[in-house]
């Protein structure tokens, strides 16, 4: 990896955007204008990668918002919640919901947030 592409190559964390997701959180990162604050500044510095999940509540729909109003293209990454506790709902309806949420239609992965669900078919 040369240190010129690093950027590239580099997937931006969202757990703790516009939400209190985490052990770690507290209500300052509670705040919807650093949020986009921290998107911008990331695009605005080349990086194009960001991971969020269906469990960081309003992640998805502040990155599909933002990307949307912006008119930037992002490489999309998200994980699935936890399936078992989702007895009554197929994943289809749940990818169709991130999907909806992130305002895309497209995504560069698609990502188990709990390792036992591998199992779970």
């Amino acid at each position: 990896m040369h240190l010129k592409n690093i950027k590239r190559d580099i997937i931006i964390g969202t757990a703790q955007l516009n939400s209190n997701y985490g052990i770690a959180n507290n209500s300052l990162n509670n705040n919807h204008a650093k949020s986009i604050e921290l998107l911008k500044y990331a695009k605005n510095n080349n990086f194009n990668s960001f991971d969020s999940a269906y469990a960081y509540k309003n992640a998805h729909k502040l990155i599909g918002n933002w990307a949307s109003t912006e008119k930037v293209s992002l490489n999309l990454y998200t994980k699935l919640p936890k399936l078992n506790t989702l007895p009554n709902t197929n994943t289809a309806k749940i990818f169709s919901e991130i999907i909806k949420d992130l305002n895309t239609n497209k995504i560069a992965g698609l990502l188990l947030h709990h390792s036992n669900d591998w199992k779970n078919k």
